[in-house]
């Protein structure tokens, strides 16, 4: 129960990170998609639920949006939550992942060496990305053991402060 006990911390410290999108996951058989927790409870979705198509222009101010709206809050234990899940996290730019890595770095050092994930500053990896030409005339990337956070911007920049989600 222990081990149960500090992941459901770990997976409750998710949810206030800025970039968290929540969970999906839930009980053996049945999907949710858990959008917060209070207390010891996950406060759920359910995607399955079938909703009418509402008419939403900004003509139409009598659209009938009650279906949006939940009558009563759908909750479960955390400790029932099935451990096949996955995890969202949403970084709109290098700024707001570099952000990120900082909490989930300290959230993964809080884990006594069993983390959720773990984020890691690469070093010069093995194999290096390199530029190859097939002879078309278009030039494209090999094959990596890491990914360049830097470059994808576009810019062609690469450094030794790279970070991967593992």
């Amino acid at each position: 129960m222990g081990h149960t006990i500090r992941y459901i911390t770990l997976l409750k410290e998710t949810f206030t990170f800025p970039q968290s999108l929540g969970i999906l996951g839930g009980k053996p058989g049945a999907s949710t998609y858990i959008a917060g927790v209070q207390d010891d409870r996950a406060l759920y979705l359910d995607p399955h639920e079938v909703q009418p198509a509402v008419n939403i222009a900004s003509d139409n101010l009598e659209a009938d949006t009650s279906s949006y709206h939940c009558s009563t809050v759908r909750d479960m234990p955390l400790d029932l939550i099935d451990p096949s899940l996955a995890i969202g996290f949403y970084c709109r730019d290098k700024d707001d992942f570099d952000d990120f890595c900082s909490p989930a770095s300290e959230l993964a050092e809080q884990a006594n060496g069993a983390p959720l994930f773990t984020v890691v500053q690469s070093v010069q990896p093995s194999k290096q990305m390199y530029n190859q030409d097939d002879g078309s005339g278009c030039s494209g990337y090999g094959v990596s053991d890491n990914i360049d956070v830097k470059d994808l911007d576009g810019s062609g920049e690469t450094g030794e402060d790279e970070w991967q989600i593992l």
